[in-house]
């Protein structure tokens, strides 16, 4: 036998593991939706309770703490759901998505930005993606979080996107990508142009940032490569380039 052939696959692959221990723990993704549910349902019982004292500042309290804990139970629930999507991913489903509609999608999905500005979208309305829809959902969302945990705390912030078609060598085999610049810029800051910076491919290993380790590696399912700049305010923008076509108006 040769020595290939002992070669663990969970050493080999990091999307194997990811997916592996995904399908190991289905069991425990219904345990923690279980009890998250119960949760919701105990603290609407409650909150009923409580709106039926007089007392307004109890109840005005009481309904602070009923709002944190729904949108925390959300958070965590939407959380679950997107590593439930993950689970057994070792074949991958692309197909052709309308780029608008994708985007908006997964971010209605992740809630992640919840607002975006300076959307160029006028060159792009007839552009799709071939693409697996949960890993762009993916890479997405660990992008977002990424730029959401650089950005200093107490400052105003809005998530901007912007787009750029470009062609490749003919002899590649795809001749169009396209180019999404996805960034956190400071409200009332100077605008700058994204296209002008100068983009780089960080070699990360596994220790050094495991969270955009595995981005990367989900990218490269896609034909998605990530590269990242800085800006003046030395914050960071990342810009992924994919493979696209026009579609029949």
């Amino acid at each position: 036998m040769d020595s290939d052939d002992k070669k663990d696959p969970l050493s080999e692959d990091p999307m194997f593991l990811m997916a592996t221990i995904g399908q190991l723990s289905v069991w425990s993704f219904h345990d923690i939706l279980n009890n998250i549910f119960k949760l919701e349902g105990f603290s609407e019982i409650a909150f009923q309770t409580v709106s039926k004292i007089e007392d307004e500042e109890i109840k005005a309290d009481f309904k602070k703490c009923h709002d944190v804990m729904n949108t925390s139970i959300k958070n965590i629930t939407n959380t679950v759901n997107r590593i439930r999507a993950l689970r057994g991913k070792i074949e991958y489903s692309p197909a052709d998505y309308p780029i608008l509609s994708l985007i908006e999608m997964t971010q209605k999905k992740t809630q992640l930005p919840k607002k975006m500005s300076n959307i160029e979208a006028e060159n792009i309305v007839n552009i799709s993606l071939f693409c697996d829809k949960i890993i762009f959902e993916q890479i997405w969302f660990h992008l977002w979080k990424l730029l959401h945990q650089e950005a200093s705390q107490g400052e105003c912030f809005q998530a901007m996107c912007q787009f750029e078609l470009f062609s490749i060598p003919e002899e590649e085999q795809n001749s169009t990508n396209i180019h999404i610049y996805i960034w956190l810029q400071q409200v009332d800051s100077s605008a700058f142009h994204p296209k002008e910076l100068e983009y780089i491919e960080k070699n990360l290993s596994l220790s050094e940032d495991h969270v955009m380790y595995f981005t990367k590696k989900m990218g490269e399912k896609i034909s998605c490569k990530i590269l990242s700049s800085q800006t003046s305010k030395n914050t960071t923008i990342f810009r992924l380039s994919i493979p696209c076509k026009k579609t029949q108006v």
